[in-house]
């Protein structure tokens, strides 16, 4: 869900950055209009707008849902992880694991900014659906990520938890 904070908003943008070496990306919305779908392989970066149909009125809320898929061919992904530039009320992270690729160890963290250390919250587990999620209330602006250890890549990029954080 998203809030508008401004009179006539239509549209959300957002920008993905992936560490690993991108071949392709596509995007499906769900809820929402697909708009452009920017993907900048020297950047490694990815810009998606998703329309709502309509002019929003300030404070209008819309719900949007899309989900990126991306190859990045022969790489292998230890983390993935979203920067928010302001504060939000709420904040979903969601990672899918293929089921012949689950992790052995996952964990949440935050970092306020890329300069900082990563300040690890929770280990978690995947579902039954094969995936993780964080969903932080009251989410502070930073870099919200999800990070896992795999048998074909035991130690994650991401700084490992601190004693007595599992």
């Amino acid at each position: 869900m998203t809030r508008a904070t401004r009179e006539g908003a239509d549209r959300f943008t957002t920008i993905h950055t992936i560490d690993s070496g991108i071949r392709a990306v596509r995007a499906e919305v769900r809820c929402g209009i697909p708009g452009t779908i920017r993907f900048l392989p020297r950047m490694s970066t990815v810009v998606i707008d998703v329309r709502f149909g309509r002019k929003l009125a300030k404070n209008e809320t819309a719900i949007i849902d899309y989900t990126m898929h991306v190859d990045s061919g022969d790489g292998l992904d230890d983390h993935y992880e979203r920067r928010t530039r302001t504060p939000l009320r709420d904040y979903l992270l969601h990672v899918y694991f293929h089921p012949a690729a689950l992790p052995q160890l996952c964990h949440r963290y935050y970092r306020e900014s890329h300069e900082t250390h990563a300040s690890y919250n929770r280990r978690m587990a995947p579902d039954t659906s094969h995936s993780v999620h964080s969903a932080p209330a009251r989410c502070p602006a930073g870099i919200h990520g999800i990070s896992w250890q795999t048998p074909q890549n035991p130690a994650p990029r991401n700084p490992a938890p601190g004693p007595g954080e599992t």
